[in-house]
């Protein structure tokens, strides 16, 4: 089966055509995941530099307990 790839152009094989859809589609998914893997850090340094910690941990709680006084 051949059909045309674009307007004044030679056919195109079906088997051309998803061998490049693949390659298209591969190379934009390892860019796609070094964006996100960047964008991740640079979240994290951001974090870090305003004090806090990246996964929301290690805040203090502090509950203040009335100490009652005894009566013996």
């Amino acid at each position: 089966m051949t059909i045309r790839c674009r307007t004044c152009t030679e056919k195109c094989d079906s088997n051309q055509l998803d061998t490049e859809l693949i390659d298209t589609l591969v190379a934009i998914s390892v860019v796609s995941k070094r964006l996100a893997e960047k964008l991740n850090t640079l979240s994290k340094q951001e974090k870090a530099r305003e004090g806090g910690n990246p996964n929301g941990k290690g805040q203090r709680i502090i509950t203040a307990y009335r100490r009652t006084e005894q009566m013996w």
